[in-house]
C-alpha cells in the first residue's frame, strides 16, 4: 500500500531522507500490512499510515505541520489529532522515537485500530456513510487537484468539497468526543498487540528502542 504514498501529501513537512526511510521500512515490513483489511478509501488510509509513522518516529517539538495539507486533507487531519491525543504508554513512545521499525509496526496496528473502530461507527450512521461515499467521487483526480488555482473557477469546486469535508470532520469529531474512553481502550489493546508481535519477531522493546536478544 505504501506505493501510493506521496511525500508532498503528508500532513507534516519532512525531508527526503525521512521519506526514503519510511519507504525502506515499508518494503522490509510489507507482510505486516496483511493485517489491514482495507478496501475502501485506500489512498486516504495509505497516506494516514505515513502520517502516523511520522508522529511516532519524531518528537512533537520537532514536527512541523504542513498548513496547506492540513486544510486540504482535513478529514485525515481529524483522525491524526485523535491519534496524537491518544495517551500511548511512555516506554513505547520513547522506544519508537529511536526505532523506526518499531514505529512502523505500531503505525500499522494503530491504523488498523482506527479503521476498525470508525468503520463500525460510520456504517451505523447513514448520514456519515453517505457523506463518505460522496467524497469518493472527488478522488478520481485526487483531492489536491480541486484546490489548485486552475480548478478554482470550475463549477462549484472546491466550495462543495470544502463544505462536505467540514461536515464529515464535524461528525467524526462528535463521535470521537462521545466515545473517547472506549476508543482509547481499544487503542491500548491494539498497541499491546503490536508490542507482542514486535517482540516475537525482533526482540524485546526497551526504553531506547534497541533490540535485546
Amino acid at each position: 500500500m505504501y506505493k501510493d504514498v506521496r511525500k508532498e501529501d503528508c500532513l507534516f513537512l519532512n525531508s527526503e531522507q525521512q521519506f526514503n526511510q519510511f519507504l525502506e521500512l515499508a518494503d522490509e515490513l510489507e507482510l505486516f500490512t496483511l493485517i489491514l483489511p482495507i478496501k475502501k478509501y485506500y489512498l486516504h488510509k495509505a497516506q494516514l499510515l505515513y502520517d502516523i509513522w511520522c508522529i511516532l518516529s519524531k518528537p512533537k517539538e520537532k514536527r512541523i505541520e504542513n498548513p496547506e495539507n492540513v486544510m486540504i486533507f482535513c478529514i485525515r487531519n481529524s483522525f491524526m489529532k485523535m491519534i496524537e491525543n491518544y495517551p500511548m504508554k511512555r516506554y513505547i513512545q520513547k522506544a519508537a522515537l529511536e526505532n523506526g521499525r518499531l514505529a512502523y509496526v505500531c503505525a500499522i496496528y494503530i491504523l488498523k485500530a482506527v479503521n476498525d473502530y470508525f468503520t463500525v461507527k460510520i456504517t451505523s450512521n447513514e448520514s456519515l456513510a453517505s457523506n463518505f461515499e460522496m467524497i469518493e467521487s472527488y478522488k478520481s483526480r485526487g483531492i489536491r487537484a480541486y484546490y489548485n488555482e486552475q480548478y478554482q473557477g470550475a463549477g462549484k469546486y472546491p466550495k462543495d468539497l470544502a463544505r462536505l469535508q467540514r461536515k464529515i470532520t464535524t461528525e467524526i469529531n462528535e463521535i470521537y468526543q462521545i466515545n473517547m474512553q472506549s476508543f482509547h481502550w481499544y487503542m491500548n489493546e491494539i498497541v499491546d498487540e503490536a508490542e507482542r508481535v514486535y517482540e516475537a519477531v525482533f526482540g524485546l522493546v526497551n526504553d531506547w528502542g534497541g533490540r535485546v536478544p
